[in-house]
């Protein structure tokens, strides 16, 4: 019934793909996945980011840690870098989605490194930030949801998630407990089984009418 289809994207100083999900051959959305490290060459970064967000068609995400600061309280979000790039993002309608209430984001050592933008996404989606100090910054998460029209629609069990008490789980969360100074994997295992005992507390199993798909993990 789903299909997803993973492809190559070059961007200079990154690592990426471009993941898209289909629905009996329908394509739902795509997803643009990157990392691009602090030490890469951004004049080139940004021209291939062009070029492939060129590419990308509507309903489209771009998500990864892509180390420029989008924070306003930092200076480095008035450089001519931040500029550019959020000059590219408009140019394709992508949106940013701060996965934070940005009132909170007071404190100029925060740093918004990790994004979330949508381009014309007709799906609803939601974001939330894990206060999880592992790395130098807070990760963000996101889930989209799935509107599967076409369905033929019947009584059946569905997993059901509810997004306010998993932000509350996440956010009540005590994430530097789980850290082991000794090793990074153990920590990184630590993390993941708390997760994903997090996402399914927030869910449960309900009797519905098959129109919609929530994710039990977002």
């Amino acid at each position: 019934m789903f299909e997803t289809r993973v492809l190559p994207a070059r961007l200079a100083g990154s690592e990426s793909l471009v993941a898209e999900l289909y629905h009996r051959g329908s394509r739902l959305f795509t997803i643009l996945c990157l990392y691009r490290a602090p030490s890469g060459e951004l004049p080139l970064f940004l021209e291939d980011l062009t070029a492939v967000l060129k590419s990308l068609p509507a309903c489209s995400l771009l998500v990864g840690d892509v180390n420029i600061d989008l924070n306003p309280n930092n200076d480095s979000f008035y450089s001519h870098t931040t500029r550019t790039y959020l000059d590219i993002l408009i140019k394709f309608e992508f949106s940013i989605l701060f996965p934070r209430q940005l009132d909170l984001v007071t404190i100029k050592t925060v740093a918004i490194i990790d994004h979330l933008s949508v381009n014309r996404l007709k799906s609803g989606i939601r974001t939330c930030t894990v206060d999880y100090f592992l790395a130098d910054h807070q990760p963000c998460i996101g889930s989209v949801d799935i509107c599967t029209h076409r369905l033929k629609q019947k009584l059946s069990v569905c997993t059901k998630t509810n997004y306010v008490a998993l932000k509350e789980n996440l956010e009540s969360q005590d994430w530097n407990s789980i850290i082991d100074g000794n090793c990074s994997e153990t920590s990184m295992k630590n993390f993941l089984t708390i997760f994903n005992d997090i996402a399914k507390s927030s869910s449960c199993e309900v009797k519905t009418k098959v129109h919609k798909i929530n994710f039990k993990q977002p």
